[in-house]
């Protein structure tokens, strides 16, 4: 289930803003544009974790239990994250080395 459209439209124009398909932005720019994307993911995920528990409160929704190994998953997790940050720091690492090849190839304004 989905949160409605002014959750969406943030969440879209933000990665648009993110992805650059309106021009270029500013380090800080593009910062408070990830974190305003990055945020707008979350709350989706929480609301959306909020309807699914009123679902199995209502009798809506059952739940299977399992057993579960904490320590493995907790690992899991760690690794996941891990490379995450990895590859956000490697993309904004050719990002800008993407701005700085283009701004060298600019010709000076006269």
């Amino acid at each position: 289930m989905s949160s409605g459209t002014p959750l969406n439209a943030i969440i879209g124009f933000s990665e648009v803003l993110k992805d650059g398909l309106l021009g270029d932005m500013t380090d800080q720019q593009r910062g408070f544009i990830g974190d305003i994307f990055n945020s707008g993911k979350h709350l989706l995920l929480l609301i959306n974790d909020i309807l699914d528990l009123s679902k199995v409160e209502a009798g809506k929704m059952l739940l299977d239990l399992e057993l579960i190994q904490i320590p493995s998953l907790a690992q899991e997790q760690l690794v996941h994250r891990f490379e995450r940050s990895q590859l956000a720091a490697h993309q904004r690492l050719h990002g800008r080395q993407r701005r700085a090849r283009a701004a060298s190839t600019r010709t000076p304004a006269r």
